[in-house]
């Protein structure tokens, strides 16, 4: 998978400062964009920025949920 970070720095700067909250409170880089009690009750690494769902159903040209990311073609 190929992929690049947004070309907006207030969203990507925005996105990386809550990517490290996560951290600091739950030990990984969970996506802000997901409530907190999934990591615990679902399988958490679904959940680890680039996501599960980014990776596996956004197709190239689109953004991840957040906005992080953009996927490209390989």
């Amino acid at each position: 998978m190929k992929m690049k970070v947004s070309e907006d720095q207030v969203l990507v700067g925005e996105i990386r400062a809550a990517l490290r909250k996560n951290k600091e409170l739950f030990g990984k880089f969970y996506c802000p964009c997901v409530p907190s009690f999934k990591y615990a009750t679902q399988n958490e690494q679904d959940y680890v920025c680039p996501c599960k769902d980014f990776r596996e159903n956004v197709k190239c040209g689109e953004t991840c949920h957040c906005g992080l990311y953009v996927k490209e073609e390989e």
